[in-house]
């Protein structure tokens, strides 16, 4: 059950439909008298019976990662794990480094709340094994794995209390790589660069470095916390950037994951609107690409202006965005857009732009440059990679010595300091495109 709010009765996306359960005011302010009506609750707001059940199917969802389901015929002795904000995906390798099977699942802290600073608040009433309990029963026979994410996930993993990541001085309770050994396995957490700049940049930057790459090219791994690295001839400089959770989907009205029910295309067409999902089946909602696609759409037809004002959305599939989730969405592209201006002098600089994350294999560069996510200037310059911090972790479980960029030093801009940020960031979120 999706929680987003952390169970306080706000979000509306653990809704059930259960008639024989009392109508609560949260029930009523939250979903309205219709719904109710027709036996739909805060799943949050009531107490569970034995014979009560979820009505949604638990289905994994489609992360890009290393590119492999399963591979038959070789058996794992490493692994590399990627703990994301939304989403858990852990590539089993054989001695070879050729990964042979890969998991993902939803994170199972949603249930404390859809970003980093409720699962900082919930620290102490959280299981501290959740994911541990995910994924061990897949780690028989393993000898070695390797953990990247982001900062506050890693120390989660690790059973440490984050909360010095979200007071000032901001300080890292483990600023180093941390070794440690889980019966006969061992086990390394990659070291973060900064409190919001995590160990899944610096895996993800290796796996560039290690690649054919420019000799500037910028890196974007999008997400609930967007991670933003600008790199020029041999320079770093990181920073990030608090897009919320929107990009993955949570946080929408209509919301999910990129499951085969999640709508990842909408356009208009002769007087029509279509829309296409992951899985070719009838569609419960939208992903984060689709969002973007649906929104672009809008623009297109003119029934959504620059500044956001919604004018009306006919119906996909029977869906409909909200006033309120445009707003999401222009806060999540606001944010980004401003970090990757504050960032880069000169975007007609940038050489090459690498855009990872979970997600990132269904976007439509075009569709995102139209709206101010990208910058015009990078039109065929983009390279959509998907979960470079998984591949890189992959390729940290197989080093014997150092790894592509180990030694390299970043400076981090933090743009909560910035005082440029809050002009650029309310300039950002109109939806068109970025100045050339």
């Amino acid at each position: 059950m999706s929680r987003d709010c952390g169970g306080q009765g706000l979000c509306g996306k653990c809704r059930v439909q259960t008639p024989d359960l009392p109508v609560l005011e949260a029930d009523r302010r939250v979903l309205g008298d219709t719904l109710c009506a027709r036996g739909w609750r805060l799943g949050c707001q009531h107490a569970v019976r034995p014979d009560t059940a979820d009505g949604d199917e638990v289905a994994q969802a489609h992360i890009a990662g290393t590119g492999v389901t399963e591979r038959t015929g070789s058996t794992p002795r490493l692994a590399a794990l990627d703990i994301g904000t939304t989403t858990v995906v852990l590539a089993l390798l054989d001695d070879t480094g050729t990964v042979v099977k890969e998991l993902a699942w939803g994170n199972p802290q949603r249930a404390w709340g859809a970003d980093v600073l409720s699962r900082i608040d919930h620290f102490a009433s959280m299981p501290p094994d959740l994911i541990r309990t995910l994924i061990e029963p897949h780690l028989q026979g393993i000898d070695r794995l390797v953990i990247t994410g982001n900062t506050v996930m890693t120390h989660l993993w690790l059973g440490t209390d984050p909360a010095p990541l979200a007071r000032v001085p901001f300080t890292i309770p483990h600023p180093d790589p941390v070794i440690t050994r889980y019966g006969s396995r061992q086990e390394i957490v990659c070291a973060p660069f900064a409190p919001y700049v995590g160990a899944d940049i610096r895996t993800g930057l290796q796996e560039v470095l290690a690649a054919d790459h420019a000799e500037s090219f910028l890196y974007m791994d999008l997400g609930t916390n967007g991670e933003l690295g600008w790199y020029d001839r041999g320079t770093l400089t990181l920073c990030s950037t608090a897009c919320g959770p929107a990009l993955e989907g949570a946080g929408i009205s209509i919301g999910m994951a990129a499951l085969p029910e999640a709508l990842v295309h909408v356009y208009h067409e002769q007087d029509r609107w279509h829309g296409h999902t992951a899985g070719d089946v009838p569609a419960q909602g939208v992903c984060g690409s689709g969002l973007i696609s649906w929104i672009d759409a809008l623009r297109q037809a003119d029934l959504v202006t620059p500044a956001g004002k919604l004018k009306g959305c006919p119906p996909v599939e029977g869906l409909q965005l909200t006033q309120k989730d445009i707003r999401m969405f222009q806060l999540a592209k606001g944010a980004l857009q401003a970090g990757w201006q504050l960032l880069v002098p000169d975007p007609a600089q940038v050489e090459e732009v690498w855009i990872a994350g979970g997600f990132s294999l269904g976007l439509d560069a075009d569709a995102c440059i139209r709206l101010g996510l990208f910058h015009p200037a990078w039109r065929g310059k983009i390279r959509f990679c998907g979960n470079m911090a998984l591949k890189g972790a992959c390729r940290q479980v197989m080093a014997e010595d150092a790894m592509p960029g180990d030694g390299l030093t970043a400076r981090v801009l933090e743009l909560e300091k910035d005082t440029r940020f809050p002009l650029a960031f309310a300039r950002a979120m109109s939806l068109q495109e970025a100045a050339a």
